[in-house]
């Protein structure tokens, strides 16, 4: 048996396979079998860190710095078989110092809707929007505290999560932020 080529098209497709067996002298009966090859919707994949061990990452935050970016540049996002993503929910937690510390992020240029957010712990980045523009949006995040007691803010390690859906499947990631005294 060999396959040359590749054809591209629709699936699930079809293939009805033909074998015949010769001894040398004679031919067999045809016998046939059908191969039906169905369509799987593979999910997301979010690598918070891009083409480095692992798919999380890590931040530092300075007392009193603003708008520290959450994810690295080289931060991946992928879906096999889909070129846009529904929506992606960006979460902050724990946030002991309340609406003092927040995220942000600017869709500018893209296709995706921030519809709840910015100033916030909670981001809901809406498309559908191609996978580059969701991954403009990403590399955007950032993370504030506006705590100006000395000694703050509370440094206790924050976590960002990441749930990506591409309208059938979920994908999570996670990122920490911690204070840098």
């Amino acid at each position: 048996l060999s396959v040359t080529g590749v054809q591209t098209c629709a699936l699930p497709i079809s293939r009805t396979l033909i074998f015949t067996v010769f001894d040398g002298k004679h031919t067999s009966v045809p016998v046939t079998t059908t191969v039906t090859i169905a369509f799987l919707n593979d999910p997301p994949r979010l690598d918070l860190n891009g083409i480095g061990n692992g798919i999380n990452t890590a931040a530092s935050f300075v007392e009193r710095q603003s708008n520290v970016q959450v994810l690295k540049a080289s931060m991946t996002l992928v879906d096999d078989d889909d070129s846009n993503l529904a929506n992606i929910t960006v979460r902050l937690y724990p946030t002991p110092d309340g609406k003092k510390e927040y995220l942000n992020a600017s869709a500018s240029g893209t296709g995706v809707t921030i519809v709840a957010g910015n100033m916030s712990h909670s981001l809901v980045l809406q498309g559908p929007a191609s996978l580059a523009d969701f991954a403009k949006v990403l590399r955007s995040v950032s993370y504030s505290n506006d705590e100006a007691n000395p000694g703050s803010p509370n440094p206790t390690t924050r976590q960002v999560s990441f749930s990506v859906y591409d309208g059938t499947h979920f994908e999570i990631g996670r990122a920490s932020c911690r204070e840098r005294v």
